[in-house]
């Protein structure tokens, strides 16, 4: 995973699993929301806000909640 930090923004570049293989996404955080990219692409093709996550899995493990 790349991270890149700049301006309170995070980027990771991680892949995702779909019907199609699995898909390299940029991913940015800001304070405000997770924001997810095709890759090489600036059109957001998803965005979850930060107010509505109520807790973070790892893997098998938790992180916060």
């Amino acid at each position: 995973t790349h991270t890149h930090t700049h301006a309170h923004t995070n980027t990771h570049t991680l892949h995702t699993h779909t019907h199609r293989g699995w898909q390299k996404r940029r991913v940015v955080v800001t304070g405000q929301a997770i924001l997810f990219f095709k890759d090489g692409s600036q059109h957001t093709i998803d965005k979850i806000s930060l107010h509505e996550i109520e807790d973070i899995t790892l893997g098998s493990s938790q992180v916060c909640s």
